[in-house]
């Protein structure tokens, strides 16, 4: 999971929906059959013993590892090159 879409997990979401809908008979409209309805939803968990905060915390230490294997990388990289170039 990535850092951005865990510590997502600590906002509220919201949706929104609407449908309409029309009655024919034949090749006319009946009248007064239309229908138009429409709906907001937002939820917020409130608690969930630590989950959501563990999977941001998780996250965010995966992360840190990564930066610093990417030094590390770099670093062994580096090394490598100065040792081929004195051993020339």
């Amino acid at each position: 999971m990535s850092r951005n879409s865990s510590a997502a997990l600590l906002l509220p979401s919201i949706s929104a929906s609407n449908s309409f809908r029309e009655s024919t008979y034949g090749n006319s409209i009946i009248a007064g059959s239309e229908l138009y309805s429409g709906g907001v939803n937002l939820s917020q968990s409130l608690f969930n013993f630590g989950g959501k905060v563990n999977s941001v915390r998780q996250s965010d230490n995966s992360y840190q590892i990564t930066k610093i294997q990417k030094r590390e990388t770099t670093s062994r990289i580096i090394l490598n090159v100065i040792h081929f170039i004195i051993n020339i």
